[in-house]
């Protein structure tokens, strides 16, 4: 019964928090301070964003083919749920990523999809960044894990730094035949991410769809009501005759992908200039 109440004063105890913070920092740092609600708008109304969990196998489904598992309610342009931008104006975007040791193996063994080595994981971050694009708007992405995890912690250890494995995971990881995966670690995962996300910072073509740029959802057939087997966008630029086609696939695809009038060469990741299809290096 007393929820705005309660809430305009929560408000009013955070932002004088966060004034005083401002207020403290040296000269160089006043005024930039951002804040960034980690539960969701309904936990945390008064931070300019909150952090969607990109949790492989944690708070997202480990088989990646799964329709809507991968969603981005809040800023996808196919979403109902998407909220009013006047909402939170000043607000960025932001994923908050982890994985679960199992979640690397489980579509194998499933027969859905490909292993999720870090190459695959750093693809389908990469397509969840695309769906948050858009300009003048930057896109954070935080990784999330225990405190005490180094990055040569091995993504299979029994033990958070240890050296044993899970017999479990060796067993899995065995009977799919992918025992080189045994020494991954967390920075390989992590470097992987850097570098895929790298490229749209990089490349001077990719980056100015990105900064420029407004992002939809693009289909393919290969898709269906019960398998998603492409993940795919398309960015335009207004005035630019060429789209911009971002192509990930968590599976081991041959020959083309089909994306409705397109065709584009099977590859985990990859970036495609319109009507020509050519490929960005």
């Amino acid at each position: 019964e007393s929820l705005a109440e309660w809430t305009a004063l929560e408000n009013a105890q955070y932002h004088a928090l966060y004034a005083a913070l401002d207020a403290n920092f040296t000269e160089g740092w006043r005024g930039k301070l951002r804040t960034c609600g980690y539960g969701g708008f309904d936990e945390n109304r008064q931070n300019d964003a909150a952090s969607p969990p990109m949790y492989l196998g944690a708070y997202r489904n480990p088989d990646l083919t799964t329709p809507g598992a991968y969603a981005v309610t809040r800023f996808d342009p196919g979403s109902e749920e998407l909220e009013a931008e006047s909402t939170h104006p000043n607000s960025w975007r932001e994923y908050s990523i982890s994985f679960l040791p199992s979640a690397t193996y489980n579509g194998a063994q499933n027969g859905s999809h490909a292993v999720v080595d870090p190459e695959s994981f750093a693809g389908l971050m990469s397509h969840v960044a695309w769906r948050l694009q858009s300009p003048g708007k930057e896109v954070r992405l935080t990784y999330w894990d225990n405190a005490f995890t180094l990055p040569q912690h091995l993504i299979f250890a029994q033990k958070t730094n240890g050296r044993e494995l899970k017999p479990v995971c060796v067993d899995a990881l065995t009977s799919i035949g992918r025992t080189d995966l045994l020494t991954l670690t967390v920075e390989d995962y992590e470097l992987e991410t850097l570098r895929a996300l790298d490229r749209i910072h990089d490349n001077p073509v990719i980056n100015r769809y990105w900064r420029e740029g407004t992002t939809a959802t693009l289909g393919s057939s290969l898709n269906s009501d019960t398998s998603v087997q492409v993940y795919a966008t398309q960015t335009t630029i207004p005035g630019v005759e060429q789209t911009l086609v971002c192509v990930y696939s968590p599976c081991d695809l041959n020959g083309e992908i089909p994306l409705g009038a397109y065709k584009v060469p099977a590859k985990r990741l990859g970036y495609w200039l319109t009507p020509e299809l050519q490929e960005v290096r």
